[in-house]
Formats: C-alpha cells, sequence, structure tokens
C-alpha cells in the first residue's frame, strides 16, 4: 500500500462515526443481521487488520467478501464515508498476503487474460450443459468463474461474439463511432443483448466497433483483491482499444462499467486510460435519441443495477428511454439489489438467493410483466429467482426492448445474422 493510499484509507475509516445508518440499506445485513457483514463492522475490522492489529484469517475473509460492494453505503452515509476505498484496500491487502481461494485464482489467472484458453473453458462448460439433465437447476452458475451453486444457468452460445461478429458494424463515414465492450456474459451467454446494443447504437447515427482483442473487466479479480490481474487485464483492454478514433466506449453491463469507469483510472493514474470516455449504454443512447422509434409491445418496468445507480450515477436515461417507446411503469423498489454482485453469488449463494427472492417478490408485487435491467449479472439473477418462485415475468436488457421497439418500426434485421450468434 502507497503512504498516498494509507492516508486516503485512515482518513475514510477517522470518518465512520459508527451511527449504523449503513444497516438500513445494506441488503446483506438485512439477510445475516450479522455486524460483521455491513460496512460500519467491516470498518473496524479493516482499520485492525490494516494497523496489524489483528491478523487475516479465514474467518476475517469470509467477511471481506461477503461485500456486494454495490455501495447503496456510501450512497447513504451521513458522513461521507468512502467504504469502497476501505474495503478495496483491505480485500488487496488480504489478497496479497494470503490469496484468494485456490479455485478461484487458479481460474481467473490462467484463463481471463488468455481468450483462447477461456473460449476452451466455455465450450467445455457448453457441452455439459448438453449432457446434463434439462431442468431449471443447473450445474454452472455464471461466467466466468464456472462456480456450482445448483441454480439455474444461460445457454451459452455456440460461438462467442468475438468470434463471430464482425469487427465494425455502421456507416464507414459515420461521423459518430463508437466501440462496444461486450463483457463475459455478454460474449459467451447473452449474444442477443450484443446484437440489440449494436442494432440500437448504429439507430441514433454511430458506427460501432467490436474490438477482438478485448478481455474481461476485471470485476471478479478486483472484488478478490488481486490487483495485479486487475492491472494486466487493464493493459490488455487498453492495447485492444487503442487507435480507434472513437468518441466513447460503451459499456451495456453495470459492473463492466463501474469497473471501467472506476477501477482503470484508479489503478492507472489516467483519466481515460483505454483512449476514451466510457459510458454506460443507456447514458450514451439517451444522448442520441431523436432516431429511436417504434413500440414495444408490452408494460415494461425497470430495475436499477446497483453498479448503475449507485456507482455510476446513472437512473434517468434507462427511465427516458424505456418510456419513449413503450408503456413505462415504475415498480416500488426498482433500486433494491438483486443480490448477484458477481463472484459475491458464488461464494455466498444462499445470501445471493435470499436478496434476490426479497427483490422478486417486490417485482411481482408491483405487477410487473417484463423487467428491463441494464446489466448481464442481474439479468442472469432475476431469471433465476423469478423462474424459481414460479413468476411470469420476462427479463429483458433496455438494449433489446429498444431494438425490438425499432425492428417493428422498421423491419430490418439484425447485425450478425442468427447463424453466426446461434
Amino acid at each position: 500500500m502507497s503512504e498516498t493510499t494509507a492516508i486516503t484509507v485512515e482518513k475514510e475509516i477517522a470518518k465512520c462515526s459508527k451511527c449504523g445508518k449503513c444497516r438500513s440499506v445494506c441488503p446483506v445485513f438485512i439477510e445475516t443481521r450479522s455486524e460483521g457483514m455491513v460496512a460500519r463492522g467491516r470498518i473496524s475490522l479493516a482499520e485492525a487488520l490494516l494497523s496489524g492489529e489483528m491478523r487475516d484469517t479465514a474467518k476475517m475473509r469470509r467477511y471481506l467478501w461477503g461485500c456486494l460492494k454495490c455501495l447503496r453505503c456510501v450512497d447513504a452515509c451521513p458522513s461521507g464515508v468512502r467504504f469502497d476505498k476501505i474495503i478495496s484496500e483491505a480485500r488487496r491487502r488480504v489478497g496479497s498476503r494470503v490469496g484468494m481461494p485456490w479455485f478461484a485464482r487458479t481460474a481467473m489467472r490462467l484463463m481471463l487474460p488468455r481468450r483462447w484458453l477461456f473460449d476452451i473453458a466455455v465450450k467445455s462448460a457448453a457441452l455439459w450443459e448438453k449432457i446434463l439433465p434439462l431442468h431449471r437447476e443447473g450445474r454452472i452458475r455464471h461466467l466466468p468463474m464456472l462456480f456450482g451453486d445448483h441454480r439455474s444457468m444461460p445457454e451459452l452460445a455456440k460461438k462467442s461474439v468475438l468470434k463471430s461478429f464482425a469487427d465494425y458494424y455502421g456507416d464507414e463515414n459515420a461521423k459518430r463511432k463508437v466501440a462496444l465492450f461486450v463483457g463475459c456474459l455478454g460474449n459467451y451467454a447473452y449474444p442477443e443483448v450484443v446484437t440489440a446494443e449494436i442494432a440500437v447504437l448504429n439507430a441514433t447515427g454511430a458506427g460501432v466497433y467490436v474490438p477482438k482483442g478485448q478481455v474481461c473487466c476485471g470485476a471478479a479479480a478486483s472484488s478478490l483483491g488481486d490487483e495485479k490481474l486487475l492491472a494486466r487485464l487493464e493493459r490488455l483492454n487498453e492495447e485492444a482499444f487503442a487507435g480507434l478514433g472513437i468518441e466513447a466506449i460503451i459499456v451495456g453491463c453495470a459492473s463492466g462499467g463501474a469497473t471501467l469507469k472506476g477501477e482503470y483510472p484508479a489503478i492507472t493514474g489516467r483519466e481515460n486510460p483505454l483512449g476514451a470516455p466510457v459510458e454506460d449504454f443507456s447514458e450514451y443512447v439517451a444522448k442520441h435519441s431523436e432516431k429511436i422509434k417504434g413500440r414495444f409491445g408490452g408494460q415494461v418496468s425497470w430495475h436499477d443495477p446497483c453498479h448503475l445507480k449507485f456507482v455510476q450515477k446513472v437512473t434517468a436515461p434507462p427511465r427516458e428511454l424505456l418510456g419513449k417507446v413503450a408503456d413505462y411503469r415504475e415498480i416500488e423498489g426498482a433500486d433494491y439489489c438483486c443480490g448477484m454482485g458477481g463472484v459475491f453469488s458464488a461464494f455466498f449463494p444462499d445470501i445471493s438467493a435470499q436478496i434476490g427472492t426479497r427483490k422478486t417478490d417486490a417485482i411481482r408485487a408491483g405487477g410487473a410483466e417484463v423487467m428491463a435491467t441494464g446489466c448481464s449479472g442481474c439479468i442472469l439473477q432475476l431469471r433465476d429467482r423469478l423462474a424459481a418462485a414460479g413468476a411470469d415475468v420476462k427479463v429483458m436488457h433496455v438494449a433489446e426492448v429498444l431494438a425490438e421497439a425499432l425492428e417493428e418500426d422498421s423491419g430490418k434485421d439484425k447485425p450478425g445474422g442468427e447463424e453466426s450468434i446461434a
């Protein structure tokens, strides 16, 4: 830990008045009622850990990794404590001194920087999908970790987006050009979301690059305190997006956007390390929505991904876009966490499911027909929990809603073609 980082973290720890406001908003605490599973308790543990008063143990790591990093506590804190800085430094310290679980370390350090190896792992997972019984209770939980926790799984694409999609979509002479960061779930499990994102971006008049060299954003590495792996992934993505002459890098997954917007500048010391500003899909499209027309045939509600609302502070754009093309209905608890949290759901599947069930109960109570969101992880979690509850609610990415409205208006084909993404 650098001297500057140490001073910053110490100042943030000192700000905490131990008022307990975080207890009222923390999804994990609401389910566990454990003081070690809320910001106030974790700040005390982090202080003892960073000062050397307490050694890092398995129990300590459970408390530190048991945080969703949804940052609802930061949003609600009356003292303005940047808990994200505290938890990140504590996890980095634990990750460097003790290391993460061997299966997570092996999977991430081997596969995430090597796209070819990641592709092989996903193809193997897709094969298991064909062999395993076709019922909701799957064995493979989610990418990129490929852990099992006995919940439903998305069908993996036969060919990934980065292998089957073209390098560029749109008018070669487009005045505005952007690049799309597809993310792991987008690349392997939800190519239809990437298809929709490209179609909508094209409809706004933007040309879209899909750089083949892009790799995982590193959110999982960051969550487990592996700073070196995060830095390596940043460098690989920096190379992939270099020299494109774009005005923005568009991210359709809230967790990926939060990582590229926040973690990358923090580790590089540069404002736009990938060579262009990073914007959430809805954030960018809302600024260029004049040509977004058509009508989506159904009632739509919105789920705020934590990393979109509480980290990126993006709330109005997706609602504006949905209201433009659909019968939009706000539901109570729209910003309540779904419980996914990336690797959190792998290490704490029971708590994740409990949080998700609380969320889906709110969705059902609100009478939602279609739930739109802006995060691939939220899509996976919401579909799983709604299916478990037997609820007939469709979950879609906001880009899919917009693309469907555009198709109704123009009847245009999707980019990539059905064969290339099936």
